[in-house]
């Protein structure tokens, strides 16, 4: 009876391994999926862009901005969909599609939560800047703006700095301190929140 106990005990714990080994593979899958449609997504629409520098193209840019959200622990997959869209309605070529028609394929294509979270981040017809980093830092309710932004103005700055602009990277950096201040004061999330803290103190130490 004994060896039949240990028996049964034994095959529950290899169903119960075989059914997480199957969650898992799902969450992979499910994670791969989402995610590189939205890269292939934003790839179409910034084709033909891009960055400043006019020859570096304009994808790498959403790129390195979800391998600085996966530097600092962050793999949820509408974040990181969110993340590689982040651009995608304030660049669009209104020659080709107007943002409403393309807020609109994006709720067909990823549904209303990734499509509101793209639009919340591109500046509207009628904000400043200064406006637009305004409302962002209030959105404590959506902290996966924030983290994008973050990390959107830490990629920007990195690179003004390879193109020798240090003084107009620091300022551009400080710009923003209403997002990092709102993040640091969150206490969401402790170890994620020095990653962040501990990426913008290292970008303002390469400018002094």
């Amino acid at each position: 009876m004994e060896d039949i106990s240990i028996k049964t005990a034994d095959m529950k714990m290899i169903s119960m391994e075989s059914k997480n080994g199957k969650i898992r593979r799902k969450n992979n899958y499910n994670f791969v999926h989402k995610t590189l449609k939205a890269l292939d997504f934003a790839m179409t629409i910034h084709k033909y862009q891009f960055r400043k520098d006019g020859i570096t193209p304009y994808i790498t840019h959403p790129i390195q901005v979800v391998n600085i959200l996966y530097s600092w622990g962050i793999f949820d997959p509408t974040t990181i969909s969110i993340a590689y869209l982040h651009d995608v309605i304030e660049d669009v070529d209104i020659s080709y599609q107007s943002p409403e028609k393309l807020y609109k394929q994006l709720i067909f294509e990823f549904g209303t939560f990734i499509a509101n979270g793209v639009k919340l981040l591109s500046i509207q017809s009628n904000e400043t800047k200064v406006e637009y980093i305004s409302r962002i830092s209030r959105s404590t309710f959506r902290m996966y703006l924030l983290y994008i932004k973050a990390a959107d103005r830490i990629h920007n700055t990195y690179c003004f700095l390879n193109e020798g602009k240090a003084d107009y990277a620091k300022i551009y950096l400080h710009k923003a301190d209403e997002i990092f201040n709102t993040i640091k004061n969150s206490k969401n999330d402790e170890v994620l929140i020095n990653r962040i803290s501990f990426e913008r103190y290292r970008l303002l130490g390469l400018m002094k």
